[in-house]
Order: C-alpha cells, then structure tokens, then sequence
C-alpha cells in the first residue's frame, strides 16, 4: 500500500468496513479450520479517489449463514457516508472494491 493520509472523519468509517469484511471472513469464510487467505488494497485511483480492495479465497457466499443483516448495515453505512460505491465481483470466495468519491487524498 502506497503511504498517503486521511481525516479522522475518512479513517473511522473506512476501518468500520474493514472490520467488518475481516471479522466475516474470520467466522464464515473458512469453515472446520480451513487455510486461506485475505488481501486488502488501498491506493488512489486514476481520479485521485480512494479505492478500497478486500479479497478473500473462502467459501464465498453459500446462503448457508445466516445473519441479522446488521454486518452488510456495518458496511454500507459508511460507504453511503463517504458517497461510495460498492461492487462485489463473482469470483471464488468473496472480492469486493469499493471507490469513495467524497474522499480525495494527497
């Protein structure tokens, strides 16, 4: 990830997404002690705008959990907060990116 900053008012609805696509992954991603993996991006894109990349290599979205929905709440939130756009990409496991249009970074 390349270094550049972000206000406080950016990094907590940020780290609030993060936190929750890594605590899913931890508890549904890779059942019965299952190895994998999770990578996570950041860096500005061609319109100076913060891109947001989270992978990881589980078992996707099986329909087999079930949820409250507060967790997709959890990441939705901040992303209509900082006028984000999210888009999961069908892969194996789960891929999503997301772009923060009200967040330029230096």
């Amino acid at each position: 990830m390349e270094p550049f900053e972000v206000d406080i008012d950016t990094a907590v609805p940020i780290g609030m997404i993060v936190n929750e696509l890594l605590t899913n992954s931890l508890k549904y991603a890779f059942p019965a002690g299952r190895i994998g993996e999770v990578q996570i991006r950041w860096a500005k894109n061609q319109n100076n705008l913060l891109q947001l990349d989270y992978s990881d290599d589980g078992i996707g979205k099986t329909g087999a959990t079930s949820g409250t929905g507060f967790g997709t709440q959890l990441i939705g939130l901040p992303t209509k907060h900082l006028n984000g756009t999210l888009k999961e990409k069908a892969a194996p496991g789960l891929v999503i990116s997301f772009v923060f249009k009200k967040v330029r970074v230096k």
